[in-house]
């Protein structure tokens, strides 16, 4: 687990600052997250809503889960965005410890 990124999602959900998100041997990702969560099977999750780059499915932009131990690099932007109105922080059938949240 790379903590450091961790402390940076939570950092930039607390903020509501947009990110960049790269994970190995893939092109980066704007995203703009909404909870850190741990998932049922042990993993350290973050949902978010990605606006910009990489996908593998092609729709852009998409609420979209992402695995903390996959990311290689990510930036803290300076843009702010407003809380969508279709954010659910009460999937309770995902989150099964939830660290940080809008």
């Amino acid at each position: 687990m790379n903590y450091k990124f961790e402390n940076e999602i939570q950092f930039a959900i607390e903020n509501q600052k947009s990110i960049i998100v790269n994970y190995e041997n893939s092109l980066s990702r704007t995203i703009d997250p909404y909870i850190v969560y741990v998932s049922s099977t042990g993993k350290t999750l973050f949902d978010g809503y990605q606006t910009e780059g990489y996908s593998q499915t092609g729709s852009i932009p998409a609420w979209r889960r992402f695995n903390v131990s996959e990311i290689t690099c990510i930036e803290v932007t300076n843009n702010t965005f407003d809380i969508r109105l279709d954010y659910n922080p009460n999937n309770s059938d995902r989150y099964s410890s939830i660290i940080s949240k809008i």
